[in-house]
């Protein structure tokens, strides 16, 4: 964890460091692997950006050597994490506290499903976008997005379960959340977590304007009345 914040810290800013805590693919066993990604006008500046992170510390066990991949952006998408034709619980949360810190919350926390995963995603020098005055006004340095999925529909409660523990954890990191992927339909604060206060008000004021029926399947923001 120590080795993660401080490889974080020392990457460019561009560069995203995606830290994805699942069980492996071949041994089903945990574990903890990452993907770091930058962009640059050579291979050369991209590998440049992530340096940081040639130089695994050695008290972990690998499961395998660092490998390198170039690849046009329009590719990055094939890198996904995610499986198709699973049932899924998700939420999401955003923080500023180093990725390290994050990591050691969910030691010991074990999904029920060989699929799930909890994502943390940071950018190098742990940078934080700045939002400006858009309806997206809550973020944080880091994303944790937690993905509960299964096959058996007789598992949906463990798997429920699993999400609101791994929730619970790292509740005491938590800056805010990301609209598009938190369970909002845990309570209406939840959306208070998702917007700034004045801009939850400025999109019920152009919602009660535009759709004074309610007939999108939106978050409803008229719960926060």
């Amino acid at each position: 964890a120590d080795w993660l914040t401080a490889a974080t810290a020392a990457a460019h800013p561009t560069a995203e460091i995606g830290c994805f805590l699942l069980a492996h693919p071949e041994s089903a066993a945990p574990a903890v692997i990452l993907r770091v990604s930058a962009c640059g006008e050579s291979e050369e500046d991209a590998r440049a950006k992530v340096a940081s992170f040639f130089s695994p510390p050695v008290a972990v066990e690998p499961l395998r050597g660092t490998t390198e991949e170039f690849l046009p952006f329009a590719e990055l998408h094939r890198l996904s994490p995610m499986p198709d034709g699973k049932r899924v619980a998700a939420d999401h949360l955003w923080s500023d506290a180093p990725l390290g810190d994050l990591l050691r919350a969910l030691q010991g926390i074990r999904a029920p499903s060989p699929h799930s995963t909890v994502d943390l995603v940071a950018f190098g020098g742990h940078s934080r976008v700045t939002l400006g005055d858009g309806a997206l006004t809550v973020g944080g340095g880091t994303g944790a997005g937690i993905y509960a999925l299964w096959d058996d529909p007789a598992d949906d409660a463990a798997n429920q379960s699993w999400v609101r523990r791994v929730d619970e954890a790292l509740a005491p990191f938590r800056a805010g959340r990301y609209v598009g992927e938190a369970d909002l339909a845990v309570g209406p604060e939840r959306r208070a977590e998702c917007f700034a206060p004045e801009a939850l008000e400025r999109l019920e004021t152009l919602r009660q304007h535009h759709d004074p029926d309610r007939r999108f399947a939106l978050p409803d923001l008229h719960a926060m009345d």
